[in-house]
């Protein structure tokens, strides 16, 4: 292996793992406790680890596969059990779950994972995370011993037996054994922990485990198996010994972090070459190594002399410390000296010592002083801790026992305690077993505290009984503490030779008896509440004061919230002796309540029960003697009321309630005995009050009145004896009897049997004697009775089944009924109550009642189950399918709705067949059960009246062919009924899917439920946004679609008895003949003509109600859809504005390039926010659509784009263009020869021209850089190559830079030649100018004579050779510079050149003119622009002004001003001619005036031909005509305008609650109004104007309709407002009930306004509405009157609710009205309270009893309660004013109550405000400040300090409440307060000067 080649030290992802051999397995159990001692080292071979196998690269490469396959494998085989434990170690590690699962995986125990699920695996698994020896896989192959060792965490599965925990460890244990653990019940049979014992704290984290969940949970626990049953002291036991284990390991810890080192202070080297006793004396010899020992061995000493300095110092122990801190103190100390000790005794230490002896020094002196006293501290310790560790045993139960255990240990821990006194050698000194007792005792003291309280925060809550008993407990403890500690002190005693027990005894139970005493105290408080809790189940009248005063002092120590079991505070022996007294003013108070009670003249037996209920209030120590011999002597005046009452009532005396005359009579008498009888049996318990004189008299009135009352009962009793057999006769009457008018049956029985049984009840309940008759009828009184509830049953059953066959079959089960009484009949003359033949009788009458109950739940079956049952399901047929899950377009809404309706109408018809047969099949039922008798005309169709009325032969309604055919008729009507309910749910259906909830009645969430019934989209058509379909359309398809459902019947069949039924309605119309025949019948059929079913159903009222409000209801959605609209109006400029004119105005502000940009930016946020627009918005019942609109909007935003991008391309290439052009030009001009002086003058010229433009150039190139490089960002691109261009022009701009250098260096080279040649041609330039000069004077255009044209022609000619001069000029005056010579003058030629100038622009002016002129009249007279004309003239005129002076004498000018002026002057009347207000009648005008014919409608008709008439003639005549034409197109023009805006001004209709559009919206119909009012203003002008001739009729028709229009609008504005008004009050709530004539008159108005706003929806043109007939006119008068009428009413009836309830006169009539329309819902008064009352904003009622109120609330939430409560029922005035009434009288008794609690002797102010309501507290202040006032003022004569100290007691006062306001309050409390200071300030104030006034009286 060493031979073979190595990977090298670089190549770490290829190097493979380890590979352990066979024999180093067997030699790791070997080397397991050698890892424990000393890190991991790989490669080492004598430890007994794992070596290192040197492997090839094929090899490496081989592992690493196979490796990778296992884990594969390994991840392939887990499921979600692995994933639990994976999950569970990752969030208990706060690491990733994919590191977890790879270090799991490749973990060589990963197999324990799968021994661990079955049953019988392992119970536990455990992982280990934490530093560990880690293979570095980058090692070399030259040697084995070269792998690196590194440490790092890793995630590890351990069994725990031969790894050190020094990180993480991570369990999971098993919650039960043999349970397989599945990947369903891994969460519930798996617990997961782990315990962090990184950084060497495993103590710790144990501890924490135990202490912080283990123990808790166990206390926790309350079920623990198979040994609950067991007693709770094994688990008690088991957890105090977990508990000490836990304490265990808190000690030990505390014991290794308190360990003291001795280090070697840097001198390790030194004390390690002290070996021998020979390097003691070679170190002893060296005075620097003598002197470095010593100093060791004196820091040494240093910190042994500190650590028992401090071991020697008072401990500092909090008061209430326990036992077990003491046993924990001594073994922390023991700790401490034994680790010293340990340190002193190694071999370091002793080398130093045996050194520092040989070398004598000084300081082993000092060490053996030290070593002796540390060996005494650890001797004294471990001493204290063997004794202190006898008492270990009873720590537990001190701290975890009750008192009564407690005791049970009291004798051992005193033997305990004495053996330690007597045999210890160092802890039995008085103050350590002082401290020790001490701590004992707080141990009890402490273990007390938690057994009384119990969990609870405060003792009060714990029930008393339970309280004291814990209380008894304690104190019994304290008692037998002591006790045991004297018995003890005594056995010592009778030992002298033992130690004593000579012990502070005050010191150590002077805590427990001070908390005794406190116990005592709370016992006897306890007791003293209990005692006086009588008072709350008395029940006497002034006693709640006692009581409240009783409850103030329960509340006043409930309130304390210190620690009562605290006896180191003092506050509850102050609080008791405040209780004591307070309850001796108590029952002070209670004995004189008695007293005044018994002034009062009580009767007795009331006397008796208060005595009573005084005796029951076990604390109040009353004095009830003299009282008991007062109600004596008044039940002597009883006895003698007694004898008159009897006197006065013994012949009549009142009887009890459903109580028979003699034994109520003998019951009488017996209460009266009673009365007399019952106080004497109380007295009788009181021997000593009857022995007095007075007591033997009363005694014997007594005996005398019971005597009488015997004797009263004796001869009533005797009396009825004689009297039963006369009673017995009753018994031989009839079973029944009829009444003579109604014919009703009832049951003959006497009343005195029934009388003479409750007698004879009541005397044998008396126990008195009975005859033997009545003893018989108390024995047959069964029987008796039983018939007499068999037959009155009969009759009731008799009455059940006839009010059980259904109203419309009664009539025909008339027969049916006469055969049940004629089975009734014999108990009426023939069998009476002792018959034979009574069971018999009352089976015959069962028999026939079960007959007919039988035939009428047969056909009440019928009826209910086939033709109600089919009735309701031609109710509940849809005729509509409303889709829920989304919205539909409203064309396929349509279509749906016609399949629907097909189908509903066979289906309908269907039913309809049903439901007819079943009617068929009912009658002929009834007519088969029926005689022969009974079926007289019952076999005809028609059912012909038996008894027909009259002359015409009507129906008499009675007999029983009659009954059923109005039967049949009822049937009939209940299908039609069916199918008009059918269509009005379906309507209704649709009608609440359409409706919009109201936003003042419900909120809108619950309408934003209700998906959308149709859908519609928002689309762009410029210029406006639309919704396609519109609203109008949506309309439109849903009265299709209503007309659909209402036409679902046409073509229903149908039934035959309503042919039939008609036909019977005409023949009892006509008067039937003598001689009428059989064929009557047949003739009616063929003159008979039926309504269509349809029409019947879409005329029904209640299908009406609903179809109008469907007709509107989608336009009133336009108003929210337009507001819908108006949200996108932000992005209306991308199509109201042309991007080519937008960009045209923006281009002329010059922009620069990147500005450009910045609107391409703009668009595209713009273009972001579309995007980001709502998909959808709900207008109404519509969803709009906004995904067209967002696709539109973005096209637009494009093209904006595009057209910014396309300008920005066209700018910068425009300049790119124009720098390419520069630089080409110049690098052309660059590039020619250099031949003559004009080269070079160019070349100069380009080369100043290339310097000018440089910098210009240089700025220019970057944006336009920057423009394309916006362009592609925004992916604008053009096919025009500027793109590709832009790359090349910084380039070509720094070639033409190149180039220029190289120009200025041909210039120098050449600059000789070309001055000689310049000097040449200035020569011949001169001869040249000469010439021409001559030849221009002579022959030029300024020659006089030439016509304006020929000098026109002359000046071209010389101009051009002027030029040619001028640019030689030009060229030798540049070389003339260029060469530094002196300039050349030509004084000719520079005045040719100014005289030309002139000429060019009169000449140039001149031919312009008359070109332009002789154009106008050549332009058709349609086509004149006489503006265009105007300012053509204008701009001439202008230009002529402008020319020089020395021009205007010049026949050119001369001729020019006059053309233009000749036409100017003509161009007024064109202008005006030219008007389109100009007719035929007008240019028929102008003809006659000038007699010149004008063809204007001819199409050759030109300016030419009108320029030919004399216009300028007939100037003004023709102005005036001209006038008038333009005035009257003005008339007619308004006249159009007004025309057209009532042609479409509709009336607007709003939703009036949910039944449609019943409203004009006021609004917009008050606009309406003002816009008529303008119209009519309109016309009155048009009507006064004088041009108005050919209008005038029109005008005056409109005028007529817009004023009667504006007047009947007016009147209907007026009528709706009242109408709203008297609606909500007359159309349901509870004013329509109690005012029934004016509801009628209100119905009737509202059908007629009904009436008129479905004629406006048909006509909703505003005007044609009004005025085109007069319905409206008519109507609105009468309804208006009507309305009226019901307003006088309503006022009347109001007045009288405000003289029941006085208050309503401050309620407004429409609140009124609210509050008794909803009158009955007693809480709806909520919203009104405030109105009639001043503070009370609201109630409270019951949660069980809907009107009961409970509470009054004021505005600041403050609650009074009603005592009585009130009900809220009847009419509101009269509870409102029963409210009122207790609202006053329970204020009443509060304010009685803050006067009692003021007169308390221990009153507090600041309580009482926050007890008692503000107004109480404010009147309660004023109160006390009065009572303690006149208290101060009578006693000031008497007492001189009173005053002042009254004063300093009202100051003292508002400092109180003064002192409240710097406290948390809320603001109603602040406010509260600060009230009660500005009203003592002025008390104060006020009483102040009083005393400065030395007033005393």
């Amino acid at each position: 292996m060493a031979d073979e080649p190595k990977p090298e030290g670089g190549d770490a992802e290829v190097a493979p793992p380890l590979i352990t051999t066979d024999k180093e397995k067997d030699d790791e159990m070997k080397g397991a406790m050698d890892r424990r001692q000393s890190k991991f080292v790989r490669g080492s071979v004598g430890l007994g680890v794992k070596k290192n196998v040197l492997l090839t690269g094929d090899a490496l490469k081989e592992m690493q596969k196979q490796a990778k396959e296992q884990r594969d494998e390994r991840r392939g085989g887990m499921d979600e059990r692995h994933r639990y434990i994976v999950s569970k170690i990752s969030e208990g590690l706060g690491i990733e779950e994919n590191a977890v699962e790879e270090f799991i995986l490749s973990d060589e125990k990963f197999d324990r994972l799968d021994e661990y699920f079955p049953a019988t695996g392992p119970r536990a698994l455990m992982f280990y995370y934490q530093e560990g020896p880690s293979r570095d896989y980058l090692y070399s192959r030259t040697d084995s011993s070269s792998a690196n060792t590194t440490t790092q965490k890793r995630l590890y599965i351990s069994t725990g037996a031969n790894d050190a925990l020094t990180g993480i460890c991570l369990f999971f244990i098993k919650t039960g054994a043999q349970k397989a653990i599945t990947p369903q019940n891994i969460a519930l049979e798996v617990n997961f922990g782990f315990m962090d014992a990184s950084k060497n704290n495993f103590l710790q984290a144990l501890e924490q485990y135990f202490g912080k969940i283990m123990i808790p949970v166990m206390n926790g626990n309350e079920n623990w198996g198979s040994i609950s049953e067991v007693k709770n002291g094994v688990v008690r036991d088991f957890l105090d010994l977990l508990e000490r284990f836990v304490g265990t390991l808190v000690g030990a810890r505390g014991s290794m972090e308190g360990r003291i080192q001795l280090s070697d202070h840097e001198m390790t080297a030194l004390i390690d070459s002290l070996r021998t006793p020979s390097d003691y004396a070679t170190a002893a010899s060296s005075t620097e190594t003598t002197e470095k020992l010593e100093l060791l061995l004196a820091l040494w000493c240093k910190r042994i002399e500190q650590v028992l300095v401090e071991s020697e110092q008072m401990r500092r122990e909090a008061d209430d410390i326990g036992p077990g801190a003491e046993l924990d103190h001594w073994k922390k100390r023991m700790a401490t000296f034994n680790s010293l000790l340990d340190q002193i005794k190694n071999p370091r230490c002793r080398a130093v010592v045996g050194a520092l002896h040989v070398a004598k020094s000084k300081s082993i002196k000092r060490w053996r002083e030290l070593d002796v006293k540390i060996t005494e501290a650890a001797n004294e310790a471990k001493d204290n801790v063997k004794y202190l560790y006898t008492l270990d045993k009873f720590f537990g139960p001190l701290s975890k026992c009750d008192p009564r255990s407690m005791v049970e240990l009291i004798p051992s821990l005193m033997n305990a305690i004495r053996m330690i006194n007597s045999i210890s050698q160092y802890y039995n000194t008085s103050e350590r077993m002082t401290s020790l007792f001490v701590k004992v005792t707080n141990q009890m003291i402490t273990t007390c505290k938690g057994y009384i309280k119990d969990g609870q925060s405060n003792i009060r809550d714990i029930e008393r009984s339970v309280l004291l008993a814990k209380l008894t407990d304690c104190i019994c403890l304290n008692n037998e503490y002591q006790k045991q500690f004297h018995k003890v002190k005594r056995k010592l005693k009778e030992e002298p030779n033992e130690r004593q027990f000579e012990f502070s005894e005050n010191y150590i139970f002077g805590k427990f008896d001070a908390f005794c005493r406190r116990l005592e105290r709370v016992a006897d408080m306890m007791n003293t509440i209990e005692s006086l809790t009588g008072l709350e189940d008395v029940r006497i009248e002034g006693i709640d004061v006692i009581n409240v005063k009783f409850q103030n002092i329960v509340m006043g120590t409930k309130k304390k919230n210190y620690d009562i079991l605290d006896h180191r505070k003092g506050e509850f022996d102050q609080d008791y002796a405040d209780f004591k007294m307070q309850v001796e003013a108590l029952q002070s108070n209670l004995q004189s309540f008695v007293d005044s009670w018994f002034d009062k003249n009580l009767p007795t037996a009331r006397a008796l029960v208060l005595l009573d209920k005084f005796e029951r209030i076990k604390g109040a120590n009353l004095d009830l003697g003299d009282k008991y011999m007062l109600v004596l002597n008044r039940y002597g005046r009883d006895l003698e009321i007694c004898r008159k009452v009897y006197q006065k009532y013994k012949n009549e005396p009142p009887l009890p309630w459903n109580v028979p005359p003699i034994a109520g009579k003998i019951m009488w008498a017996r209460q009266l005995f009673r009365k007399i009888d019952e106080p004497m049996k109380v007295f009788k318990k009181k021997a000593e009050i009857l022995r007095s004189y007075d007591a033997k008299k009363i005694i014997r009135s007594y005996n005398k009145m019971a005597s009488v009352l015997l004797e009263f009962e004796m001869l009533y009793h005797r009396a009825w004896y004689r009297a039963v057999d006369t009673a017995r006769s009753g018994l031989s009457a009839s079973l029944l009897v009829k009444h003579p008018e109604t014919s009703e049956l009832f049951v003959n029985f006497d009343p005195q049997i029934t009388e003479l049984i409750a007698e004879a009840k009541h005397f044998a309940k008396m126990g008195l004697d009975m005859p033997e008759a009545a003893t018989t009828l108390i024995i047959r009184e069964k029987q008796i009775k039983h018939a007499h509830k068999t037959i009155e049953d009969i009759l009731e059953e008799y009455k059940r089944i006839k009010y059980t066959v259904p109203a419309v079959l009664q009539p025909m089960m008339a027969p049916f009924r006469v055969r049940v009484d004629e089975s009734l009949s014999p108990g009426i003359d023939k069998l009476s109550w002792l018959s034979a033949s009574l069971d018999q009788y009352v089976e015959a009458v069962n028999e026939s009642l079960h007959y007919l109950e039988n035939l009428s739940k047969k056909v009440s079956d019928i009826l209910e189950c086939r033709i109600e049952a089919g009735l309701l399901d031609m109710e509940t047929t849809a005729l509509c399918d409303l889709p829920e899950e989304e919205p539909i377009d409203p064309h396929e809404f349509l279509e749906l709705t016609e399949k629907t309706c097909n189908d509903a109408s066979s289906s309908l018809a269907h039913l309809s067949s049903l439901v007819e047969s079943s009617v068929m099949e009912l009658v002929n039922t009834l007519k088969a059960e029926m005689t022969e008798e009974e079926y007289v005309n019952l076999e005809f169709d028609y059912y012909p009246c038996v008894n027909p009325e009259g002359k015409a032969k009507v129906r008499c309604q009675e007999c029983l062919p009659c009954s059923f055919y109005n039967a049949l008729n009822y049937f009939t009507q209940r299908n039609t009924e069916a199918l008009v309910k059918c269509t009005r749910l379906s309507l209704d259906a649709i009608k609440r899917r359409m409706q919009v909830a109201n936003m003042y009645a419900q909120p809108r969430d619950s309408d934003d439920s209700k998906i959308p019934l149709f859908r519609a989209h928002i689309i762009l058509s410029i210029p406006q946004i639309v919704i396609k379909p519109s609203l109008d359309d949506i309309q439109q398809v849903l009265n299709k679609a209503v007309q659909l459902i209402l036409k679902m019947t046409q073509h229903f069949p149908n039934w035959k008895q309503s042919l039939v039924h008609q036909k019977q309605q005409q023949k009892e119309q006509e008067v039937q003949t003598p001689d009428a025949t059989k064929d009557v019948p047949d003739k009616v059929v063929t003159t008979v003509t039926q309504k269509p079913l349809y029409k019947i159903i879409s005329e029904h009222k209640d299908v009406i109600k609903v179809v109008i409000p469907l007709n509107s209801i989608v336009s009133s959605f336009k108003v929210e859809s337009n507001q819908v609209l108006l949200e996108f109006d932000r992005f209306s400029e991308l199509w109201k504005e042309d991007p080519n004119e937008v960009l045209k105005t923006y281009q002329e502000s010059k922009p620069l390039l990147f500005e450009y940009g910045m609107q391409i930016r703009y668009y595209q946020n713009l273009e972001g926010e579309i995007e980001a627009l709502k998909p959808t918005y709900r207008v109404g019942s519509v969803q709009l659509m906004t995904d067209l609109l967002i696709a539109a909007l973005k096209s637009e935003t494009k093209a904006w784009k595009l057209a910014y991008g396309k300008t920005l391309n066209d700018v910068a290439s425009t300049q790119m263009q124009d720098v390419f052009d520069f630089i080409e030009n110049l690098t052309k001009r660059l590039s020619r020869p250099i031949k003559d002086l004009d080269d070079v003058r160019n070349m100069m010229a380009a080369l100043a021209e290339i310097r000018e433009n440089q910098i210009h150039i240089d700025m220019t190139i970057s944006p336009i850089e920057e423009a394309y490089v916006i362009l592609n960002r925004y992916e604008l691109f053009f096919n025009d190559g500027n793109a590709e261009r832009v790359d090349t022009l910084t380039y070509s701009w720094q070639k033409l830079t190149t180039q220029v250098q190289e120009t200025q260096d041909t210039l120098l080279s050449i600059q000789p030649g070309m001055k000689s040649n310049l000097l040449t041609g200035i020569t011949q330039y001169h001869e040249d100018v000469d010439s021409y000069w001559d030849d221009y004077s002579s022959k030029g255009p300024m020659e006089p004579g030439i016509p304006p044209r020929e000098a026109s022609d002359r000046l071209v000619i010389y101009q051009a050779r002027f030029d040619e001069l001028w640019r030689k000029f030009e060229t030798y005056s540049g070389g003339e510079e260029l060469f530094g010579l002196s300039s050349t003058d030509y004084p000719e030629l520079q005045q040719c050149k100014k005289e030309l100038n002139l000429l060019q622009k009169l000449y140039q002016l001149y031919n312009d003119v008359i070109e332009q002129v002789n154009g106008y009249y050549d332009i058709p007279w349609v086509d004149v622009n006489i503006d265009k004309i105007n300012q053509e003239l204008l701009d001439f005129q202008n230009k002529c002004r402008k020319l020089p002076k020395a021009l205007k004498e010049w026949d050119a000018f001369i001729e020019l001003k006059k053309t233009i002026d000749d036409f100017n002057e003509t161009c007024p009347l064109l202008e005006m001619m030219a008007n389109k207000s100009m007719m035929l009648r007008h240019w028929d005008r102008i003809a006659t005036v000038t007699g010149h014919t004008f063809d204007v409608e001819s199409d050759t008709f030109l300016l030419r031909n009108i320029m030919q008439a004399p216009l300028l003639q007939y100037k003004e005549d023709i102005e005036d005509i001209c006038i008038a034409a333009v005035k009257e197109k003005d008339i007619e023009a308004k006249l159009k305008q007004v025309v057209a805006d009532w042609n479409g001004q509709n009336v607007q209709f709003g939703q009036f609650k949910s039944r449609g559009e019943l409203l004009l919206k006021g609004v917009e119909t008050s606009e309406l109004i003002a816009l008529m009012e303008d119209s009519l203003m309109i016309l009155g002008s048009l009507m006064s104007n004088r041009y108005n001739a050919p209008f005038k009729a029109d005008i005056q028709k409109w005028v007529h309709k817009l004023s009667g229009t504006t007047e009947i609008i007016e009147q209907w504005m007026i009528v709706q407002n009242l109408w709203i008004y008297l609606e909500a009050v007359f159309v349901g709530g509870d004013i329509a009930k109690q005012l029934p004539q004016e509801a009628k008159r209100f119905a009737n108005i509202d059908k007629s306004w009904v009436k008129i706003m479905q004629h406006a929806h048909e006509n909703q043109n505003a005007v044609h509405c009004c005025m085109g007939d007069d319905m409206v006119g008519q109507l609105l008068p009468h309804i208006l009157e009507q309305l009226e009428l019901c307003q006088k009413s309503l006022t009347g009836y109001l007045e009288k609710k405000r003289l029941v309830f006085p208050r309503f006169f401050f309620v407004s009539d429409p609140a009124l009205l609210e509050i008794l329309g909803q009158a009955s819902d007693s809480h709806t008064i909520q919203a009104h309270l405030l109105n009639v009352f001043d503070n009370v904003a609201t109630v409270t009622f019951d949660e069980k009893m809907y009107d009961k109120i409970l509470q009054c609330n004021s505005r600041e939430m403050e609650s009074i309660d009603m005592k009585p409560p009130i009900m809220a029922q009847g009419n509101v005035e009269n509870w409102l004013g029963l409210l009122l009434e207790t609202q006053m009288k329970s204020l009443h008794n509060i304010i009685r109550q803050s006067s009692v609690a003021i007169g308390d002797p221990n009153f507090k102010l600041i309580e009482f405000e926050q007890t008692f309501p503000a107004q109480v507290g404010l009147l309660g202040i004023q109160m006390l400040w009065t009572r303690d006032s006149e208290e101060a003022l009578n006693n000031a004569r008497y007492d001189k300090k009173v005053m002042p100290t009254t004063n300093q007691h009202f100051l003292d006062i508002l400092n109180d409440l003064i002192n409240m306001t710097t406290t948390e309050l809320t603001s109603f409390e602040r406010i509260k307060f600060e009230t009660l200071i500005t009203i003592h300030v002025h008390q104060r104030d006020i009483f102040d000067d009083l005393v400065r006034g030395h007033v005393k009286s």
